[in-house]
């Protein structure tokens, strides 16, 4: 069929942890279809979501930030709740940091917002080793055309 063959024939293939079961449309791929897979945002997802993945391919790339939002999770059980909080990247983190192996490379150049928004994360977070890209380091409301200039409001407001 069609939709068979367009799978087979593609290169890169994206879908959501759920969404890549082998039960799923990934069933029609031969074992070892793909020569990688890439998890993005890990350190947002439950560790059994991730090792529904991880065997579809030989090697694997965990992509995230642990040190930002943990996975989201519904239990009124704090037990419950504290062992399903622990990601996959924390764990390799722990793991592995203890004999200074290096399995993370953190990049450090952010391309979102303005140096002085982001200086607070830096210093806090990732011991001043963040820093805002020369196109973005300095950009403002006001530099956008379809915002109206409120003085005050519209230059780089900070809340701390």
């Amino acid at each position: 069929n069609s939709r068979e063959q367009a799978l087979v024939s593609a290169k890169v293939v994206l879908g959501t942890l759920a969404s890549c079961d082998p039960e799923g449309p990934l069933k029609l791929l031969p074992q070892c279809h793909f020569d990688l897979t890439v998890i993005d945002e890990v350190a947002q997802a439950l560790e059994a979501a991730c090792w529904v993945v991880i065997p579809q391919a030989p090697r694997l790339l965990l992509a995230g930030d642990h040190l930002q939002l943990p996975p989201t999770i519904h239990s009124k059980n704090k037990e419950v709740k504290d062992q399903l909080s622990v990601t996959l990247m924390e764990r390799l983190l722990e793991r592995y940091a203890r004999w200074d192996m290096k399995v993370v490379f953190m990049l450090n150049i952010q391309y979102r917002m303005n140096r002085k928004i982001m200086q607070w994360s830096s210093d806090t977070f990732y011991q001043g080793g963040l820093y805002a890209n020369q196109s973005v380091e300095n950009h403002t409301l006001a530099q956008l055309s379809h915002v109206q200039l409120v003085p005050g409001l519209t230059d780089t407001v900070l809340l701390l």
